[in-house]
């Protein structure tokens, strides 16, 4: 039985509102990795986005990287617990968003929405975010069949504190 794939990189249009009542329509990037697909870093792009297919050339400007829970999921739903620190040895491509809150993926990552706040920088403040994923020329799914039959469930969620 092929095992499901847990890596990918999508793009996605999303609505984002934040705590001061400003709203928003932008591209962000969508990742999931790991051993057995446990991390997800969300990337805003600072793209406009007006529907139909993403754009050539998004790039991550600052993101959020997010760590699977171990939550029964009844809506075919997986929950990712963000995270204020950024684990040693780990990189992400633009500038770490420290962030608490959560994300939750929706079954292929055709959806995900979400809620937290920012704790430095700038970007200081809760937001609220609904995305749809868009069809992209720089999207990666993992194949199904390179999948580690032994990595295919999640690991025991460990939220890094260093």
């Amino acid at each position: 039985m092929a095992k499901k794939s847990m890596g990918f990189v999508v793009a996605m249009h999303a609505k984002l509102e934040f705590a001061n009542g400003t709203r928003c329509r932008e591209w962000l990037i969508l990742a999931r990795w790991g051993g057995s697909g446990q991390f997800l870093s969300i990337s805003r792009t600072g793209v406009r986005a007006r529907g139909g297919a993403a754009p050539l050339g998004l790039k991550p400007r600052s993101t959020a990287l997010a760590r699977l829970m171990l939550l029964p999921n009844p809506r075919g739903r997986l929950t990712f617990l963000l995270s204020p620190r950024l684990p040693r040895g780990i990189e992400l491509a633009g500038d770490f968003i420290r962030t608490e809150g959560v994300v939750h993926l929706y079954k292929d990552a055709a959806k995900a929405s979400g809620e937290g706040r920012c704790t430095s920088g700038r970007t200081r403040g809760c937001w609220r975010l609904a995305a749809i994923r868009a069809a992209w020329s720089g999207e990666f799914i993992e194949s199904s069949t390179a999948a580690n039959p032994r990595l295919a469930g999640p690991t025991t969620c460990r939220h890094a504190s260093r």
